[in-house]
């Protein structure tokens, strides 16, 4: 189905995204690493284990389920991102820029299109691939959670 073929598509990017994102520790065992950083890499793991297991079966609501859970995901890890950015800002502002007002609110509280809006007062070379992503997978995100039942 076009459907099915255009979530996979669109999961696939946001995937890569999600490779952008976190720090690379492909090499390395989990038990080699130290808590909390292993249990939070092991909660990951469980998490798109279950997205890979959904996005498999040939039920196309599963398919958007997926999508769903994994768009989760990505808004957790940009949580973790903004976190980031802010505390290189303010020890290497040549790497990074702030353009903008700081939003005033917990990051975990924020809906994802103000996460991608905090994120976008953020200047860098890697975010410049980012910032589009995280932009259109919001607008996805919207359509599957707001308006599934109007398809």
């Amino acid at each position: 189905m076009k459907t099915t073929n255009n979530i996979d598509e669109k999961t696939k990017k946001y995937r890569e995204l999600y490779d952008q994102i976190i720090v690379s520790v492909k090499n390395i065992p989990l038990e080699k690493h130290e808590e909390p950083f292993r249990g939070w890499l092991e909660k990951n793991h469980i998490i798109l284990e279950d997205v890979e297991r959904l996005k498999k079966d040939n039920n196309d609501r599963y398919k958007i389920f997926a999508f769903l859970l994994e768009t989760q995901f990505i808004e957790f890890t940009l949580i973790d991102l903004l976190q980031e950015l802010d505390g290189v800002i303010n020890t290497d502002p040549d790497v990074i820029k702030f353009n903008g007002k700081k939003e005033t609110r917990e990051l975990c509280k924020l809906p994802f299109g103000a996460l991608h809006k905090e994120l976008c007062k953020y200047e860098s070379d890697f975010l410049k691939n980012l910032k589009p992503f995280i932009e259109k997978l919001n607008e996805e995100r919207i359509r599957f959670t707001h308006f599934v039942y109007k398809y």
